[in-house]
């Protein structure tokens, strides 16, 4: 019995040391191949989509003083080329499904570095208010490719542990090859290249069909934590004199009917109580038409161009060239969004709560 005792303790520690040697070299692998990006400095080879969240963070705490302008929100914002339309100081975070939440949390960690950001320029869309809240793991269902940026030592402990013992090959992702290597240090986005970029990544992504796609509902349900993240960003930008200016994004008109337009509204007027905004969603010039669309859930270069000349300009309460949008404040938002409904009769429930 004793013997047998001695025989499974050293099987035991065998099997651990067999254990702990493999996840040494995997680890090894990993911070050598580095598929995402998080432990290099220089991406002048990285082929597949990266964590463009940690990526991104990373450069403006490295540069603090290099940029004074920040455009930030999820892929929609990618066409606006930030150097054309806004001006050469300018970086354009866009990261998929970036949630008010996260947003809220980087930019208390940018100014906490001494990130010297007078402006920000928040697209929102309908999307982002049903995120999930206090979201501080995976970004996008279960991608390691967007893990939230960490803040805690915890977060921190979970983030790196998962690029160093990640095994590719159980990841089943079909992942999109990057283009952004040479865009990612200097403005953010490869929108100031934008025709010859859109077509290197559609030659490198043959895999992808670039079809416009249906018109799409959201089965996600809205968030109203949202609201208090999207408070608490205009908080801390109000506490360190930083200008910020929030957009809704245009979404095709046909898929903005399919969805919950009474909720919607009730938090663009909830929204409106704290901070103005420009409002590009609804029924409008822009969504009205295709030709304004990439695909069903992005707008394209030329609409982007415009809602950068928009905010650029500081229009406000001009009629935004016509019926192309609104400048929200708590004055108007009633009347706008009580004769938008009016416009739209085959929305039930369109009016807010």
């Amino acid at each position: 019995m004793h013997n047998k005792t001695k025989i499974n303790k050293k099987i035991l520690i065998q099997t651990f040391v067999i254990f702990c040697t493999f996840m040494f070299l995997v680890a090894l692998i990993n911070l050598f191949k580095d598929n995402f990006g998080i432990f290099k400095n220089n991406y002048s080879k990285q082929e597949i989509v990266p964590n463009e969240r940690y990526i991104r963070m990373k450069h403006l705490i490295k540069n603090p003083n290099k940029y004074d302008t920040l455009v930030i929100g999820s892929s929609r914002i990618a066409y606006i080329n930030v150097k054309d339309e806004l001006g050469i100081n300018v970086y354009s975070f866009s990261a998929p499904y970036l949630s008010p939440y996260e947003v809220s949390r980087m930019v208390k960690v940018l100014v906490g570095k001494g990130v010297k950001i007078k402006w920000i320029i928040y697209g929102l869309e309908n999307e982002a208010l049903r995120l999930p809240g206090n979201q501080t793991g995976y970004a996008r269902g279960n991608d390691i490719a967007n893990l939230s940026y960490p803040v805690t030592l915890a977060e921190k402990i979970r983030f790196y542990s998962s690029y160093l013992f990640y095994f590719p090959f159980i990841d089943k992702t079909k992942r999109d090859i990057w283009i952004g290597q040479e865009y990612i240090l200097d403005s953010g986005t490869w929108s100031q290249d934008y025709e010859n970029s859109t077509k290197k990544y559609k030659e490198k992504n043959k895999h992808i069909k670039f079809l416009f796609g249906p018109p799409f509902k959201s089965e996600i349900p809205y968030n109203e934590k949202n609201i208090d993240y999207l408070k608490d960003l205009s908080d801390v930008c109000k506490k360190n004199n930083i200008k910020l200016t929030i957009f809704f994004s245009p979404e095709t008109y046909d898929s903005y009917l399919l969805n919950d337009v009474a909720t919607f509204n009730t938090y663009k007027k909830k929204i409106a109580k704290f901070t103005p905004y420009y409002d590009f969603s609804g029924k409008n010039k822009i969504t009205k038409a295709k030709s304004n669309f990439e695909n069903r859930d992005h707008y394209n270069y030329k609409t982007a161009q415009y809602i950068a000349k928009v905010i650029k300009e500081d229009k406000k309460e001009q009629n935004i060239d016509g019926d192309y949008g609104h400048f929200i404040t708590e004055k108007n938002v009633d009347k706008i969004l009580s004769d938008e409904c009016k416009n739209t009769p085959n929305i039930k429930n369109c009016v807010p709560k």
